[in-house]
């Protein structure tokens, strides 16, 4: 696999988080990122895709430490007070997507 299609696998795999979780803003400029890096040409395109593939490891490891914050607040609590707005606190076990998400990013 070419440094570039690495790349786009990555961004692939970011975008579907954020959309899995509700980041469409986030998730639209990963993908808008992945057709740029598509349609470019390797020779003449190296410095804008050096740039991006370091925009991708930096969002990669952003990704990894908020995971990793997560899956440690999940741990040391039974859940999130405030959520249903009704005084009971949500267990973690409702948040099971979003926790499985956060797994798989460590």
């Amino acid at each position: 696999m070419t440094a570039k299609e690495k790349v786009i696998q990555r961004l692939d795999f970011m975008a579907s988080h954020y959309e899995q979780m509700g980041g469409s803003e986030q998730a639209g400029t990963l993908r808008a990122a992945i057709r740029f890096i598509s349609d470019s040409d390797d020779k003449n395109d190296s410095v804008e895709f050096n740039a991006l593939e370091h925009k991708c490891n930096e969002l990669k490891a952003s990704l990894r430490l908020l995971s990793k914050d997560l899956v440690a607040l999940a741990d040391e609590s039974t859940g999130v007070a405030g959520w249903h707005l009704n005084g009971d606190i949500a267990k973690w076990d409702e948040f099971e997507g979003m926790m499985k998400i956060a797994r798989v990013a460590l």
